[in-house]
């Protein structure tokens, strides 16, 4: 047998044996993946409640939620600046973006969302 015969051996395997078994690896990955996000979302809305849970899912913030929250929803933030320490609370604001006018905003007082600017 000639090299190109196993050439051709080799590529009538593939396509007998080797499509179908990427198939059911895809397939199998999909579920997984597809269990794993729920299980995630189950967490989110055991740890935050349902009504911030959808927000997040939806990839929205609102006013009360906390930066894990902020940052589960839009990731982390271009720049953290505007900070103030006092003795009562910690103010800070978080910028989403990098070009001006494109940016977003977001104010925390005591690790809460207080104001958004989009």
């Amino acid at each position: 047998m000639n090299s190109q015969d196993m050439a051709t051996l080799c590529i009538a395997g593939l396509c007998f044996f080797g499509i179908p078994l990427l198939v059911v690896v895809f397939l199998a990955m999909r579920i997984i993946r597809s269990r794993q996000r729920a299980t995630r979302i189950k967490d989110i809305e055991s740890k935050f409640g349902t009504e911030f849970a959808a927000l997040i899912r939806k990839k929205q913030i609102a006013v009360g939620m906390t930066k894990e929250m902020v940052a589960l929803s839009w990731g982390n933030p271009t720049v953290v600046d505007d900070k103030e320490v006092t003795a009562e609370n910690i103010k800070e604001r978080w910028v989403y973006g990098a070009q001006r006018g494109n940016q977003r905003y977001v104010w925390f007082t005591s690790d809460k969302v207080t104001r958004i600017k989009t």
